[in-house]
């Protein structure tokens, strides 16, 4: 069993690098590009913490923490937002206390210390099986099918739109979560640090 993790950037090569590094360290990941994207993913299966870029097509990141916030199911899911244009205090500061975020990290990424705040939200949250599998897929007489089982070595990587769909300057960690030592920044693409 591993944590799932939701990643909505509007960024193919951020969501790329972070599906690839998070998969590399255990973790299963689901991406989208968009707030609506994103909603849809997590309309379908549970994720255990969301990696939210602040600036997406249509609605910001704080709409996307917000529908995450006021859904009974995942109310408490962890959420760290990320962004390459809002580095003001204000916006890390509102995001705290308004969404509950984690963290508010800018781009370019430092990974090491994404992965030690992903890793602490996580602590006390318990992995399941239903991020493991697959749902079942009800049938047109509505009998239950139970999911395929999956090739091993197969990735758990879901990308919205694919067929068939899926079944999810640095403020750094909330007070007493922090993480001490240098640590180099990564940069996601070279055009990567003026964009969202």
């Amino acid at each position: 069993m591993s944590h799932r993790i939701l990643v909505v950037d509007d960024e193919a090569s951020i969501r790329s690098l972070l599906e690839d590094f998070f998969e590399e360290h255990g973790f299963q990941v689901a991406s989208a590009g968009d707030a609506d994207e994103a909603e849809h993913i997590l309309g379908r299966r549970r994720c255990h913490l969301a990696i939210i870029d602040f600036l997406l097509p249509r609605r910001n990141g704080f709409a996307v923490a917000e529908a995450i916030r006021h859904h009974p199911d995942r109310a408490s899911t962890p959420l760290i937002l990320i962004s390459g244009v809002f580095k003001n205090p204000k916006t890390a500061v509102e995001a705290r206390e308004k969404y509950g975020v984690e963290a508010f990290l800018s781009k370019p990424l430092d990974l090491d210390r994404l992965l030690d705040t992903v890793r602490q939200a996580l602590a006390g949250i318990p992995a399941d099986a239903e991020a493991d599998e697959p749902p079942p897929v009800v049938s047109r007489s509505m009998d239950v099918v139970p999911p395929a089982p999956r090739a091993a070595g197969s990735h758990s990587v879901e990308r919205a739109g694919d067929v068939p769909p899926p079944r999810g300057l640095s403020y750094g960690p909330r007070e007493g979560r922090g993480r001490s030592g240098p640590s180099a920044a990564v940069r996601a693409s070279p055009s990567s640090s003026s964009s969202s």
